[in-house]
């Protein structure tokens, strides 16, 4: 898991001019709190959460297919912006979100892989197998991005492994995440 530092509210700043995401003041309590980065983009009518995420495994497919398994994650994710960018769909690369404990700003963030549309986040491995700290990663960034949707994906397996994940009330105290795509004994239901 990718932690990253911020020194100061400088450092705040200049995260938000190189992700374009703002950090809104929220009142929690009748007292003003910040909460993570806002990265959120209208949805085009019609299109669904699910129809991106399939558009992301569907150019990370054509990746693996391409590139084979045994290759460090960096190549994989450069060769994903790549297949992303042939595709027409929208990203940005590792971007950060914000951690709060106690409605307060923590001075680390978590570095995601992407966001694609500015609604999924896509998290790249290369590891033999995915297991259940990945899972848990993933379900943090949901967590600390508000987002509802994301993608975990492991290009080090002979085939491509992927996970989809769905939190079904962001910006709780209390989200229900599920990891989908895996069978219903090993599926992974998170309430904390």
């Amino acid at each position: 898991m990718r932690i990253e530092r911020l020194g100061s509210r400088a450092d705040i700043a200049s995260v938000e001019a190189v992700t374009d995401c703002k950090w809104p003041k929220v009142a929690v309590n009748g007292v003003g709190t910040e909460r993570a980065l806002d990265t959120t983009m209208p949805i085009p009518q019609g299109e669904s959460h699910d129809e991106r995420s399939y558009a992301v495994i569907g150019a990370a497919m054509e990746v693996h297919r391409q590139v084979g398994c045994g290759f460090l994650e960096r190549v994989y994710s450069e060769a994903l912006a790549l297949e992303l960018k042939l595709r027409g769909i929208p990203y940005k690369r590792e971007v950060r979100f914000a951690i709060t404990y106690k409605d307060r700003l923590l001075p680390v963030t978590y570095l995601v892989d992407f966001v694609c549309e500015g609604v999924l986040i896509v998290e790249v491995k290369a590891l033999p197998a995915i297991g259940p700290p990945e899972r848990a990663q993933v379900l943090n960034y949901l967590r600390a991005s508000g987002l509802t949707r994301a993608v975990l994906l492991n290009f080090g397996a002979t085939s491509l492994q992927m996970r989809r994940f769905v939190c079904d009330r962001p910006g709780t105290s209390r989200p229900r995440m599920e990891c989908l795509d895996v069978p219903a004994g090993e599926r992974t239901v998170d309430t904390a």
